[in-house]
């Protein structure tokens, strides 16, 4: 396990040097794992283990950036914490619809409420079609534009999506 804690270390401190001072980085799971006496016996694998009893019940949430309080634990959060965060922080619409909740206790300033939205559902389906699920191009196409929005949101993002490996 510490060589994989090392490699994720060794990831996110690559990626943290490519952010721009107007960068606000999220970093989430939601569980954790066991990994003392507390770890089943055996495999986790999905098929034929038992992926669940491996699970601690809570994750963690980390915060860092402009705008973020330094060394504020955020208590009670939920996945369904994170798109309104997200949301609030990049000054766009919360919709009412969803249930969570933007984590503004983790802000240095709350500031003014920003306008909410009934919904962002479009009637549009949200799963892929069967034959792309395990496409690798349609993977990395995905990713692609997923960093460009994310990396590009906050500050101007300009020519830094060619730069990330995906």
């Amino acid at each position: 396990m510490e060589g994989c804690y090392r490699l994720h270390d060794l990831m996110l401190g690559r990626l943290m040097k490519r952010i721009d001072d107007d960068t606000v980085v999220m970093i989430c799971s939601d569980h954790g794992f066991y990994s003392d006496q507390r770890r089943p016996v055996g495999t986790s694998a999905i098929k034929g283990g038992k992926p669940v009893a491996w699970h601690r019940t809570f994750g963690m949430l980390a915060l860092w950036g402009p705008g973020i309080k330094r060394g504020e634990e955020v208590h009670g959060a939920t996945l369904l914490d994170v798109t309104p965060t997200m949301l609030r922080l990049l000054g766009m619409p919360v919709a009412r619809d969803m249930d969570g909740r933007a984590l503004v206790q983790a802000f240095e300033e709350v500031g003014q409420s920003v306008p909410t939205i009934e919904t962002y559902e479009d009637g549009s389906p949200h799963v892929l079609p069967p034959e792309d699920i395990d496409d690798e191009a349609v993977n990395r196409e995905m990713m692609r534009r997923w960093m460009r929005r994310s990396i590009g949101r906050r500050g101007n993002g300009a020519g830094r999506d060619s730069e990330l490996a995906v």
